[in-house]
């Protein structure tokens, strides 16, 4: 598991300490960022659309470490609600 984990590219609180921000918009998040290129380009010569079920897992990761490693419900849910836009 810990070979394939992505939750480190949901975590990012110490960039919200550097800008002085209480939450990143949304469309500052990285798997939103990668989910609108796919989107985006879904016609080039490169078929990227079945590449948007690994960027979700951006999500699960984060979600899995939030509940089990870190124990911290709180992190959870701004997980799902990013995760639910």
């Amino acid at each position: 598991r810990e070979v394939c984990d992505l939750a480190d590219l949901w975590y990012r609180e110490f960039f919200l300490d550097l800008s002085n921000q209480v939450q990143f918009p949304i469309d500052m998040s990285l798997p939103y960022i990668l989910t609108k290129h796919v989107i985006q380009h879904q016609n080039s010569a490169v078929p990227l659309l079945e590449n948007v079920v690994y960027l979700l897992d951006v999500y699960n990761d984060s979600a899995h470490r939030a509940l089990y490693h870190l124990k911290q419900r709180h992190l959870y849910d701004e997980i799902q609600g990013e995760a639910n836009l």
